[in-house]
C-alpha cells in the first residue's frame, strides 16, 4: 500500500475540525483558522534507514534536518514562528551537534524552539514541528487554476539523488526562504520536492484533473556533478529527476506572464480541458503513464535503484 492510501485508510472514522481549511494532501502544510487568523502546521519524521541522510558533520546534519521540517511551511507559502522536536539519539553528543544545526537554521527564519522530547536508541531517529502564521498572504495549496501556466523549480536537482546512487555525503539542504517570499505574492500553487522532482509532480498532475502537464529535460536545472557523472557512466540525467531522495525545493506554478529571477522555468500546463478529465503529464512528449517507482516498496536500496534505472530505460 502506497503512503497515500494508507494515510487515507488511517483517517477512515476521524472527525475534520471544521477550523481546518485544506483537504487531506491538499497542501504541504495543514491550514488552521485561530481566531479568524490562518496558521500553517507541518510535521515531519526522519531517520537513516529511511532517508539516508549521511552526514559525517553533525552540524550539516542538523540543518538538513531542519530545513527539510520547514520547507512545508515554505512551500505553502507560510514562514515558521515556532519549533518543536523529538530526537531519538545514540548518545549525548549526537543530540548536541546536532541541535547547533538546529539552530543555525531556525535563526535564519527568526524562529523560536519553545520545546520537545529526547529519547534514546542505537540509530538515530528525528520528529520536527513546525508552524506560523500566513499573515497578509492567502495559503498556496497544491491546487491549480484553470488558465495556462508555467511551472518553476528553486535550486538545483539531482544532487541528493546522486549522492544516495554514490555513497557521497548527503548535500547540505538549501533554505529556500527569500525564495518562499517571493514566491508566495505570485505564485498559484506549490508543493516541496521532499520525494523527488518526479514523486511531486505526479501529485501536483494527479489533484488537478483535466490539467495536461509539459515537461523538458533540457530546461532543467541540474547540478553540475550530476551531468559530469551521466556523461561518465553514459547514463540519462531523467534517472535523477525519478529518484525519490528528497532535495527540498520549491515546485511551484504561476500566471504565464510572471517571471521569477529565484527560480527556473521547467514546464507549462495547459488550459483545463472540460472534455478530457484525465489529464495527463509529458517528458520530453512522452506520456508517463505510472508513478515513480517509491523507495517503501523495495527490501533494499539497491533494488530501488535498479528499477529506477530500469523505467528510465525503458521510456527514455
Amino acid at each position: 500500500m502506497d503512503e497515500k492510501l494508507l494515510i487515507t485508510e488511517m483517517l477512515k472514522g476521524f472527525s475534520r475540525s471544521g477550523r481546518q481549511r485544506n483537504r487531506p494532501f491538499e497542501c504541504d502544510a495543514e491550514i488552521i483558522d485561530i481566531n479568524g487568523a490562518l496558521y500553517g502546521f507541518s510535521m515531519d519524521d526522519f531517520s537513516f534507514d529511511e532517508d539516508g541522510f549521511k552526514n559525517k558533520n553533525l552540524e550539516t546534519l542538523g540543518k538538513n534536518l531542519a530545513v527539510a521540517t520547514i520547507s512545508d511551511l515554505l512551500a505553502a507559502g507560510c514562514s515558521p514562528d515556532f519549533y518543536m522536536h523529538a530526537i531519538a539519539t545514540p548518545d549525548d553528543a549526537f543530540a548536541v551537534s546536532i541541535s547547533k544545526g538546529i539552530k543555525e537554521t531556525l535563526e535564519k527564519c527568526a524562529c523560536f524552539l519553545i520545546g520537545g522530547d529526547i529519547g534514546m536508541s542505537p540509530r538515530w531517529r528525528y520528529t520536527g514541528v513546525a508552524f506560523g502564521a500566513f499573515g497578509e498572504f492567502s495559503p498556496l495549496t497544491r491546487i491549480i487554476p484553470n488558465d495556462r501556466q508555467n511551472i518553476w523549480v528553486t535550486g538545483q536537482i539531482g544532487d541528493a539523488n546522486l549522492s544516495l546512487l554514490t555513497g557521497l555525503e548527503t548535500p547540505e539542504f538549501e533554505l529556500r526562504l527569500e525564495e518562499s517570499r517571493d514566491m508566495r505574492q505570485r505564485a498559484t500553487a506549490a508543493i516541496d520536492t521532499s520525494g523527488g522532482l518526479m514523486e511531486s509532480l505526479w501529485t501536483l498532475h494527479r489533484l488537478n484533473h483535466g490539467r495536461k502537464f509539459h515537461l523538458e529535460t533540457n530546461l532543467m536545472p541540474f547540478d553540475p556533478a550530476v551531468m559530469s557523472f551521466c556523461r561518465e557512466n553514459v547514463l540519462s540525467p531523467v534517472a535523477f529527476l525519478y529518484g525519490g531522495a528528497g532535495e527540498y525545493e520549491i515546485l511551484f506554478t504561476a500566471d504565464e506572464n510572471e517571471n521569477f529571477s529565484s527560480a527556473r522555468k521547467i514546464g507549462t500546463i495547459d488550459d483545463t480541458d472540460i472534455n478530457d478529465n484525465s489529464g495527463a503529464l509529458y517528458l520530453d512528449g512522452v506520456k508517463i503513464e505510472k508513478p515513480p517507482p517509491g523507495p517503501r516498496d523495495f527490501n533494499s536500496r539497491d533494488a530501488y535503484i535498479r528499477k529506477i534505472l530500469e523505467v528510465v530505460n525503458e521510456s527514455f
